[in-house]
């Protein structure tokens, strides 16, 4: 992990200065994230497996690049190292939906912020849809179906189950 941080650290320095740089908490993925600080600026830096055989054809920044050209609010690629496997990022904070309604006391607000992301998810479904591309998009090939559904599975037993909460299945429930 320590290796990998000053790996980060002298990517990201090559063009900005380093204040600090923090671990987030992950997802469900095997991507790792890092709040980078540099002259009262943030900046969140996405560790994953190189991708240099995919270059700006990776997924995640190709969906983005839609997503950005269709008018949804995305957070900006600012750089990326694909042979590292960092994907530079424009910081969007911390705050989620659900936090932001928690705080909210009046009901005209708070409609505000559910029109605004109804707004957004029909933007998401008019404006970015599969036949608004020139070019196919790999991500609109994926399909949800049993195979892809026993991946999920498989990987949330690995990654969470095994190694996370350090628990083991029994082979035969593992089975079922």
């Amino acid at each position: 992990m320590e290796e990998m941080k000053e790996e980060l650290k002298s990517w990201v320095k090559s063009s900005k200065v380093i204040d600090s740089i923090d671990r987030l908490p992950g997802d469900a993925s095997t991507r790792v994230y890092y709040r980078v600080h540099s002259a009262n600026q943030t900046f969140i830096v996405m560790k994953m497996e190189s991708f240099s055989a995919l270059g700006e054809n990776l997924p995640f920044l190709a969906v983005q690049k839609l997503l950005k050209r269709s008018g949804i609010d995305v957070p900006t690629v600012l750089d990326y190292d694909a042979d590292r496997g960092f994907i530079l990022l424009e910081d969007l904070g911390d705050v989620t939906l659900l936090r932001e309604l928690q705080g909210v006391c009046n009901a005209d607000i708070e409609r505000h912020l559910y029109e605004r992301v109804i707004d957004q998810l029909v933007a998401l479904q008019v404006k970015a849809k599969p036949t608004a591309l020139a070019a196919p998009l790999e991500a609109f090939q994926l399909r949800f179906d049993e195979e892809k559904l026993m991946w999920e599975v498989n990987f949330c037993i690995e990654n969470f189950y095994d190694q996370y909460l350090e628990r083991k299945i029994a082979p035969a429930d593992r089975e079922v």
